[in-house]
């Protein structure tokens, strides 16, 4: 096996396993990558809301710090971080590394709204995404970051300009997922790299389709996708095509339920 077949998602764990880390190792396995991880986070999520408990700072600190073992990660993904000071320590762990890294800023949940720290916010802005090779914001994250909650995004010509503005607030490349409602029949998302726009669609699957953990599951394609070799746009386009056959092959929580989890290893992992 090569040596550089190993990859870190630095997340929270989701015990439902719509997202979080367990979305990102199962992403990792479909692409035949080797799966790492540092928790951030236990999240519960019920029917009625979502709590968040994060780690102690101690617990946090030596996961990293037993990571420091492993020298050749092929690439890393950054996603749930609950505190300026895990920001301030993941910043640290990857201030010597080389390779590709992912931030998926987790600033607000599909099942529920995690509060809005303007200071983490910034530290993301003024710290961490700097050091990133893309990051994968949704519509509202990405409002966040922009400072523009609340504003209106309705065509994709706004989108453009939101993902443009997120870019130069934060000196990374910006892949911000946006969804449905731009084009008739179509998913939307925009790439944005240096100034450079490009659209990116998938067929609609309606707001029935099992989407829990589609967002870290195109965050964690993206990574590994980029830990094979792949330049960013390609990366990005083959990861998006994956997801949404994750989709497809979703399944449910339960029969009372109408939603469910994306399905990584049921889909044809693009090459």
């Amino acid at each position: 096996m090569a040596t550089n077949n190993k990859v870190l998602t630095i997340a929270g764990s989701d015990s439902l396993a719509g997202g979080g880390l367990q979305a990102d190792l199962a992403t990792f396995a479909a692409a035949g990558l080797a799966g790492f991880s540092a928790i951030t986070s236990i999240v519960s999520i019920q029917p009625s809301n979502v709590a968040v408990f994060p780690v102690p700072d101690e617990v946090f600190d030596q996961q990293l710090k037993s990571l420091a073992q492993v020298t050749d990660f092929a690439a890393i993904k950054v996603g749930m971080l609950t505190s300026v000071k895990q920001l301030d320590r993941v910043v640290a762990f990857l201030q010597d590394y080389t390779g590709p890294i992912v931030v998926d800023p987790v600033l607000v949940l599909k099942e529920g709204h995690l509060a809005e720290n303007k200071v983490l916010v910034q530290g993301y802005l003024d710290r961490l995404l700097p050091l990133a090779t893309v990051t994968t914001p949704n519509l509202n994250e990405g409002l966040a970051l922009a400072d523009q909650n609340g504003a209106l995004v309705s065509t994709s010509t706004n989108l453009a300009e939101l993902a443009k503005e997120i870019s130069q607030r934060g000196q990374t490349a910006v892949f911000l997922k946006g969804g449905q409602g731009f084009v008739d029949h179509q998913a939307l998302d925009v790439l944005t790299v240096g100034g450079h726009i490009s659209y990116l669609s998938q067929p609609a699957l309606g707001k029935s389709a099992f989407v829990n953990g589609a967002g870290c599951t195109l965050a964690a394609a993206i990574t590994a996708k980029l830990a094979l070799g792949e330049k960013l746009p390609e990366a990005v386009e083959q990861s998006q095509c994956f997801v949404h056959q994750s989709i497809q092959q979703g399944y449910r929580l339960n029969a009372s339920r109408t939603d469910g989890n994306v399905f990584q290893i049921g889909a044809k992992w693009w090459k």
